[in-house]
């Protein structure tokens, strides 16, 4: 029993002390999606957006495989500090006009954000 409680004492304190870096996105199963044969991960932004407008990941993912890239809302060239963005567009199965904005990160795309380009949410994703 005591070497239980030692155990979880020393878990919690690992885990308490352990540094987190916020500004990486989840790297949990499931908070990621396929994408040009990657991992696409889900930063918490794109995570609450997808929440609040109620876009779900299949349809992310509907939009990645047969979306059409809109070049006025893409990004190709990096800046020094953030990798290109390329913005999907496309309508979901479930008739939602949506637009993903993927950061193309050679060694690991990030979905960024997405947007219901047929209604306005109020969303408080800060």
């Amino acid at each position: 029993m005591m070497v239980r409680i030692l155990l979880l004492s020393i878990t919690f304190i690992w885990y308490a002390c352990h540094p987190h870096n916020e500004s990486r996105p989840f790297k949990e199963h499931v908070n990621v999606i396929s994408f040009k044969e990657q991992t696409l991960i889900l930063s918490k932004h794109a995570q609450c957006r997808m929440a609040c407008r109620d876009i779900s990941k299949e349809e992310i993912q509907f939009i990645l495989d047969n979306g059409i890239v809109n070049p006025r809302k893409s990004r190709p060239a990096p800046s020094p500090d953030k990798c290109p963005t390329k913005a999907y567009e496309g309508r979901s199965p479930e008739g939602q006009q949506i637009r993903v904005i993927i950061g193309t990160c050679p060694e690991e795309p990030i979905l960024i954000t997405a947007i219901d380009l047929s209604k306005k949410h109020h969303c408080n994703c800060d």
